[in-house]
């Protein structure tokens, strides 16, 4: 009796293989690696507002605040940057690698580049917030996921 066999194991062995998606996870990672260097980037001090420019913005919270502090002696004056929010930036992965976040736990972050809490004083002096460098950098991070999955179905 005339017999058709068909193989799908090779098809099997291709989907396996681009089920893993390893090109893709890695140019998210590399992606992720990209907007942590352009968000950790400080503006150039070039930016400072003339004398006296901060005071007349502070609000009355801020203004305590500060004025409490230097009291007790826990701010050093004149200003030096520790780079502490730079050093901060993160690179986090989940779900196998298919999820990556950059995000920064340091505590006086959110006021310096959260686009709901930046203070007028950072954005006057040119700091750019999470979702500017986020709109700013789509592109590239879009092109890097390309590359990626266009790797993982050549190599399939």
């Amino acid at each position: 009796m005339p017999t058709i066999n068909v193989n799908a194991d090779e098809l099997i062995r291709k989907f396996t293989k681009l089920s893993q998606f390893k090109n893709l996870t890695k140019s998210l990672k590399t992606a992720a690696g990209y907007v942590k260097n352009k968000i950790e980037q400080y503006p150039s001090t070039g930016n400072k507002p003339p004398q006296g420019w901060a005071s007349k913005r502070w609000t009355d919270k801020q203004r305590r605040w500060f004025w409490a502090n230097f009291k007790k002696g826990n701010l050093k004056l004149p200003y030096r940057r520790t780079n502490e929010l730079r050093s901060g930036w993160r690179i986090r992965t989940a779900k196998g690698g298919f999820s990556v976040s950059v995000s920064n736990p340091v505590k006086h972050g959110k006021y310096t580049q959260s686009p709901k809490k930046q203070t007028a004083y950072h954005a006057q002096t040119g700091w750019k917030t999470t979702t500017q460098v986020a709109n700013e950098e789509r592109d590239t991070v879009i092109e890097y996921i390309e590359q990626g999955i266009m790797r993982d179905l050549e190599g399939a």
